[in-house]
């Protein structure tokens, strides 16, 4: 398979981006070809792998760089024809273990993670709840996916991007922001399209702050600790955001 593996690295989250490469280049769908979208403001010297492509991107102050990663993907939409699958993934995750393609379901249409602290809770989901946003939902739900991985073929891709960056364009314009940037979009957009998203169990997005937090056993009571495919970095949001 042809993989394409989308890489927002504005500012200081390039940072991530060595080990990222790295780890997903040892242990990611070790079967097929991947090709990286890296999508930052950085300036790369030396030789640069063939698989990795470096597209200029202006960083904006946050939320915009997360809120705005549908337009950034679009950006490049010609690139995508000839690839199988596209796999977006945060810049501070790290594949800590071997992902065998079979894992990511790649007939479905889209792809998506549960989120490690809502895993199989009946508590109600943070989804946005205002109904002047176009991320709204008012359903309850049981499902409340992290915007930290998702995926799909790149014609679904394509759709979800379109979608989502003319919802926030919508906010935007009466100065709305949904309370969880691109995550509030992606669950809507996910429950409406619910019978096409494979979803992930929470390894593939194992919280790093696990290991520290003292209230673990409540925020994360449902995700199996010894399982850790991909690890949410732990890191300060304040100076990376900057």
């Amino acid at each position: 398979m042809n993989i394409g593996i989308l890489f927002i690295g504005t500012g200081n989250y390039i940072n991530f981006f060595s080990d990222y490469y790295e780890k997903c280049e040892e242990l990611l769908f070790p079967n097929s070809d991947k090709t990286y979208f890296c999508f930052t403001d950085a300036e790369f010297g030396g030789d640069v792998p063939e698989n990795i492509r470096i597209i200029p991107t202006v960083h904006e102050t946050w939320p915009n760089p997360t809120l705005k990663r549908f337009h950034t993907i679009l950006n490049q939409t010609d690139s995508y024809s000839n690839l199988d699958y596209l796999i977006y993934l945060d810049a501070d995750m790290l594949v800590n273990e071997t992902i065998l393609e079979d894992e990511f379901s790649f007939e479905s249409d889209y792809i998506g993670v549960h989120h490690p602290g809502f895993y199989l809770k009946t508590q109600p989901m943070p989804y946005e709840r205002r109904k002047n946003s176009q991320a709204y939902i008012d359903i309850d739900g049981d499902i409340y996916w992290q915007g930290c991985l998702w995926g799909g073929k790149p014609e679904c891709i394509i759709e979800l991007c379109k979608v989502l960056s003319e919802r926030v364009d919508i906010d935007l314009s009466k100065n709305i922001i949904a309370e969880w940037w691109d995550e509030s979009h992606i669950n809507k957009f996910f429950l409406e399209n619910r019978e096409r998203v494979y979803t992930l169990n929470p390894e593939y997005a194992f919280p790093e702050v696990y290991d520290v937090d003292p209230y673990r056993d409540s925020n994360y009571p449902n995700i199996d600790s010894s399982k850790r495919k991909i690890i949410h970095l732990l890191k300060n949001h304040n100076e990376i955001r900057k």
